[in-house]
């Protein structure tokens, strides 16, 4: 038996469409005419280096100004910090005049004081922690160069003429520190008045035989008496080890401190030596 297919059939099965296979090339060209076809667009690229560089300008602006006060800040503190070390290690150099009245020696017997009265001038030097002062000969003193080192809390004779040097404890009720030394001599300058020294008279020992280690004195004084005979003085009420007994080369040696700002000016002889 033949069996015929039916015409209807036939022509829906030629509508079906077959299906499509997509390769990629396909999509290439596919793609390729969409491109072609559509219209290109104009690209607007949007940047901020407009603002920036509106505000550049603003910006260094800011770090110039800033430099410029580091700069005035460092100079100011620089000249603060040069006032305060210049006021701190301030040099004087200069000369004044002192006015004394007093009694000419210590002699036991009243009988024997007589009223010396005169004026002398000085050279003061006045450093940070120490004062320099050279006296002339008073009456029947002789020329010394007095060191006071505040520091070391000593006071130094120098006889530089004889080659001899004294270390004695620094007075402090003799001796104004020199800040307050300074101040004085500056208040003088403008006509400020203070009253005529009082002078005093004093017997002092010397221990023999001379130092000769320095060190312990500072280097003030080591510097002044390194290449001098250096004697250490004491009061003759002070008690002190007996050393043995040696000729005394500075008996009846005589020497003032000079005036240092309190109205006294001290006087000593050497009695005799120990």
């Amino acid at each position: 038996m033949t069996i015929y297919a039916s015409k209807v059939a036939d022509k829906k099965a030629s509508e079906v469409p077959s299906p499509e296979v997509v390769t990629d090339y396909t999509l290439l060209v596919e793609n390729e005419k969409n491109e072609t076809s559509e219209p290109k667009r104009a690209v607007v690229v949007t940047t901020v280096s407009g603002p920036l560089r509106k505000r550049r300008p603003a910006l260094n602006l800011f770090v110039v100004l800033l430099g410029l006060i580091l700069l005035m800040v460092l100079i100011v503190g620089s000249i603060s910090l040069y006032k305060h070390l210049a006021s701190t290690h301030e040099l004087y150099i200069g000369k004044c005049g002192v006015r004394y009245h007093g009694l000419q020696n210590s002699d036991a017997s009243a009988d024997a004081h007589a009223a010396m009265d005169g004026e002398f001038e000085q050279e003061v030097e006045i450093d940070e922690d120490f004062e320099k002062i050279v006296v002339p000969a008073i009456g029947d003193t002789r020329k010394a160069t007095i060191i006071h080192d505040f520091n070391m809390n000593m006071t130094a004779i120098i006889d530089k003429e004889r080659g001899h040097c004294f270390v004695m404890n620094l007075d402090r009720s003799l001796v104004l520190p020199p800040r307050d030394f300074l101040d004085l001599l500056i208040k003088l300058k403008t006509g400020y008045y203070i009253p005529d020294a009082e002078m005093v008279q004093e017997n002092y020992r010397a221990v023999t035989p001379p130092m000769q280690d320095l060190t312990s004195f500072g280097i003030y004084i080591k510097e002044e008496c390194s290449n001098l005979d250096t004697y250490r003085l004491v009061r003759m009420d002070e008690p002190v080890a007996m050393s043995k007994r040696s000729a005394c080369p500075v008996q009846g040696e005589r020497y003032c401190l000079g005036e240092a700002g309190r109205k006294t000016v001290l006087c000593f002889n050497i009695a005799r030596c120990l």
